[in-house]
């Protein structure tokens, strides 16, 4: 499902992200967020690129990333372990994605491999939903801001989840930085919601009491000096855009990769 700024989203916006816990090559552990983007870089495509967004430190060094999903089931009410499935996601380097830029701490987690799993393991779709271009704000929408803006931010801070149904811990404050000015000269603004470990890669939304225009202005990756002010650093939501851009691209020069994107672009893949 597609998140829309058209509608009220609320209940949709909890299924938005995922929990992230890394296994690293060292056998240590690491809790992160990620979220579900959908990407369609032309309207004359067929198929859209979907993968998890999340920091390039959520998944450094990697051997094992674990996630737990729900399945889409015509019951709401149906308990565990009917609809919930743990999925470990192995030698993860095949399907991770980085900004180009190493300063950056961002990059997707391409998802066929996980919901062709789904398909053909259990016969079932992933209960999860999708942001999209539609809501990284553009240069329009970002006129309409002010300096001082509701916010909120969902993840799994120090790792914590609904165990039932998996839902995540939903946090509200402002932009503490104006969105449309670039902190310290580099695509990002700063939050008034104290950075916790567990909360890396977590979505950081426009929110209006009634849910509309739950726009994504940006990806949470860290506490402004060491967490000493309470303030949380956000990179702002269109290098997620430059990120399956650079995939793109990537795939263009490469003679070998042109069949690939053709299917993709006629839905085959």
């Amino acid at each position: 499902m597609l998140l829309s700024s058209k509608s009220k989203n609320p209940d949709k916006l909890v299924k938005s992200t995922v929990r992230i816990v890394n296994e690293d090559l060292n056998g240590s552990f690491f809790v992160g967020t990620g979220f579900f983007f959908s990407y369609n870089p032309d309207p004359s495509w067929n198929s859209r690129i979907e993968a998890i967004v999340t920091n390039r430190h959520v998944v450094k060094s990697s051997k094992t990333l674990k996630f737990s999903f729900r399945t889409e089931t015509s019951n709401e009410n149906i308990a565990p372990p009917e609809n919930v499935f743990n999925y470990d996601l192995v030698n993860p380097s095949n399907w991770i994605f980085f900004h180009p830029d190493p300063t950056i701490d961002l990059c997707i987690i391409f998802l066929k491999p996980i919901t062709d799993y789904f398909l053909s393991k259990h016969q079932r779709k992933l209960d999860i939903a999708y942001f999209n271009k539609e809501l990284v704000p553009n240069s329009k929408i970002i006129n309409m801001l002010t300096s001082i803006e509701d916010v909120i931010m969902i993840g799994y801070p120090e790792g914590i989840i609904e165990p039932k149904k998996l839902y995540p811990v939903v946090r509200r404050g402002i932009t503490a930085t104006p969105f449309f000015l670039d902190f310290n000269d580099r695509k990002e603004f700063l939050t008034d919601i104290f950075a916790i470990g567990g909360s890396s890669g977590s979505p950081v939304i426009l929110y209006s009491d009634n849910g509309e225009h739950p726009y994504l202005l940006g990806i949470h990756y860290a506490g402004l000096n060491n967490n000493k002010l309470n303030l949380g650093v956000n990179i702002k939501s269109t290098l997620i855009i430059e990120t399956f851009e650079a995939f793109i691209h990537l795939k263009l020069q490469d003679p070998e990769q042109q069949e690939f994107l053709d299917k993709m672009k006629r839905g085959l893949i």
